[in-house]
Parts: C-alpha cells; structure tokens; sequence
C-alpha cells in the first residue's frame, strides 16, 4: 500500500511540474507571438507567413490550455520557418523594420531554448 500511494505521488508532483512547465512556457510564448503580430506590416507578406500568423492570431487570445499551448508554439515555429526559408530562398530579409527583426528574432531564439 505504502509503495502504491509514493507512486501515486510521484505522478501527482510529475503532473504539478509539467503544468508548471507549461504556464511558465506559455507566459514567454505568448508575448512574443503577440510582438510577432504586432510588426507582421513589416514582415515578408508571403502565402505561408500570412497563413501561420493568422493562425497564431486565431489562437493567441484563447490560449489558456496545454492543447492550445502546444498549438500556439507549433503555429509560432511554422510562422519562423517560413520567415526563414524566405531568408535563404531570396537572399533578402524577412523583416523590414528593426523592431519586427527584433520580434523574429525573439521568435526564433524562444523556440530554440
């Protein structure tokens, strides 16, 4: 009885830090997906950037479960590559004001950590 209830605690503080994880994801993802659609005038108007900040846009303001988290930083990673094939397909950048170079790269740096 003793070893089941551990490790019916194990799970519960497992479950506890991985909601934790979340939330703290969540308040750093959000913002910079916002800043992201805040310059999005600024950012290369291509079909699969626009497509990807649009979802971002749909998402953002509801985002309050890990489903939605997860879908978020998916839209929010597919909008970064986009940006980033751009770059290496065109030889030109993708943002064309430094504070919506500075929200892509907020971007690109928060999904690599």
């Amino acid at each position: 009885m003793l070893a089941a209830e551990r490790h019916a605690a194990q799970r519960a503080a497992e479950e506890r830090r991985a909601q934790e994880h979340a939330a703290r994801r969540h308040s750093l993802i959000a913002p910079v997906a916002q800043r992201l659609l805040d310059h999005r005038d600024s950012l290369d108007d291509d079909e699969d950037v626009a497509y990807w900040l649009e979802q971002i846009e749909a998402v953002l303001p509801e985002c309050q479960t890990p489903t939605q988290l997860v879908g978020l930083e998916t839209y929010l990673a597919a909008a970064v590559r986009s940006l980033r094939r751009i770059e290496r397909t065109t030889s030109r950048p993708a943002a064309m004001t430094p504070e919506a170079r500075l929200a892509y790269t907020a971007a690109a740096q928060l999904l690599l950590g």
